[in-house]
């Protein structure tokens, strides 16, 4: 993406955090969180990334979101695997995974994690 693009739609999404947290809304401020965090991924800014992540996750768990939990782990995974830590991948992956087992083919459908789609089995391969 393009310089103005990134800084374009961090600010959409900075903007949409500040009327979650207005409107005490925490599901969206969950996403929001969750969105700053992958969009810093894509940026390779991992130091502002997994705090993102792992605040996003905490509060999809806090809620009872096992879905949105599972998309917490594919978004700390990815961040884990693009800092080439691949022990550390391969384990959030795998937790990822086991929540889509858990949600059942309903539910799960409704995100695809990474580990399934090639990026993951890398890091399983080179963490065993």
């Amino acid at each position: 993406a393009t310089v103005s693009v990134v800084v374009t739609l961090s600010a959409c999404l900075e903007e949409g955090l500040t009327l979650s947290l207005e409107l005490d809304d925490r599901f969206g401020t969950a996403f929001q969180v969750a969105a700053l965090g992958r969009l810093a991924t894509s940026q390779g800014d991992h130091a502002r990334a997994a705090p993102l992540l792992r605040q996003a996750l905490i509060l999809w768990r806090d809620l009872g979101d096992l879905r949105d939990v599972g998309v917490g782990l594919d978004g700390l995974a990815l961040a884990a695997a693009a800092q080439g830590q691949a022990r550390r991948a391969a384990r959030l992956f795998g937790a990822a995974d086991a929540v889509l087992v858990e949600l059942g083919p309903a539910d799960a459908a409704v995100f695809i994690i990474s580990g399934n789609n090639g990026v993951g089995s890398v890091f399983f391969n080179t963490a065993r």
